[in-house]
Parts: structure tokens; C-alpha cells; sequence
């Protein structure tokens, strides 16, 4: 449950500019959020020109704290991004404020999306080769390759480890037994 708050002086809004693209057009909302008291003007902007026909708005709400929300949005081509920015006016504010989408969020969601598809394809070859050399293993023993593994896998763990942990192979580490 949220408290709700009484502000005598004037709350200034955090605002959030964003940007998606659909089908070619370049719709770019700008929300603004958590100010007191409601009085507040949001309008996009191309260059110096303001667009208040073309900028479509959201109502002035309450939230459960006693500040307000609002949005506008508009419609944009994609090329011509950089040109549009969403002022704001509020009583909080020693000054308007004017604010501009950085689409670097959506570039660095990519770049980790591919590390994430990198490293699933790298430890999936890994697991292959493991089946691979066990499987290897398997047909040259009684046991069905189980001993062969076990060999396999405390060589590995031991070429691992270091001489600067002793607690791990107490004869010393690397490959030599």
C-alpha cells in the first residue's frame, strides 16, 4: 500500500523519452511522471516549432502518492529523429525542460542478446565434445567406459588446477602424477 503524501512545495517530474518504430513511422512518446501539483504543459517540438495539432496526449492522473502522470505522443519519420524534442513545463522546474530520445538502450540490448546466443552455441559444442570423448571412451572398457571417464575427467580438473592451491591436489598441481 502506498502512503500518500501532501506536497506543499512543487514536485519536479522525471521524465522518459522513448521511441518505437512500426511499419516505417517513428512514434516517439514522452512520459512524464511523479509531479506535484497537477499544473504541467507537455508538447513535442521539431526544431523550434512547436506541434501541438500533431502530438497526441494522455490525461493529467493522480497516483497513489498524491503526484501525477501524464504522456504525449507523436508520429515521426525515423530519419528525422534527431530533430524532435519534448518540452516540459511544470511549477517544479526552475526552467523549462527539454528532452530527446537516445535509442542507445535498444543497441546495447542487441549486443547482449548476441553474447547470450554466442556462449549457448559455444557451451552446447562443448557438451558435444564431451559426449564425443566419452563415447570414445565407452567402447574401449569392460565397464563401458566409466573408469576411462573418471581418468579423463580428474586429468582435466587437475591440468585446472594451480600449485598456488595445494588443497586441491596435495602432490602438486598440473599433469603430473
Amino acid at each position: 500500500m502506498h502512503e500518500f503524501h501532501h506536497y506543499s512545495i512543487p514536485e519536479p517530474p522525471d521524465v522518459h523519452v522513448s521511441g518505437k518504430e512500426e511499419h516505417g513511422t517513428l512514434i516517439l512518446s514522452c512520459h512524464v511522471y511523479g509531479f506535484y501539483p497537477k499544473t504541467i504543459a507537455v508538447s513535442w517540438m521539431k526544431g523550434d516549432e512547436t506541434l501541438d495539432q500533431e502530438t497526441e496526449r494522455g490525461g493529467i492522473v493522480p497516483n497513489s502518492d498524491g503526484t501525477f502522470h501524464t504522456w504525449a505522443r507523436i508520429e515521426a519519420l525515423p530519419e528525422e529523429r534527431e530533430q524532435y524534442r519534448c518540452r516540459v513545463e511544470h511549477p517544479g522546474m526552475p526552467e523549462p525542460g527539454i528532452f530527446a530520445w537516445e535509442p542507445t538502450s535498444g543497441r546495447n540490448l542487441t549486443v547482449v542478446i548476441a553474447v547470450s546466443i554466442i556462449t549457448a552455441i559455444l557451451i552446447l559444442i562443448l557438451i558435444l565434445i564431451g559426449f564425443g570423448i566419452w563415447k570414445l571412451q565407452s567402447g574401449n572398457t569392460r565397464d563401458g567406459g566409466w573408469e576411462g571417464t573418471r581418468i579423463y575427467l580428474a586429468l582435466f580438473w587437475k591440468s585446472c588446477a594451480t600449485d598456488a592451491d595445494p588443497t586441491l591436489f596435495p602432490q602438486g598441481g598440473g599433469m603430473g602424477m
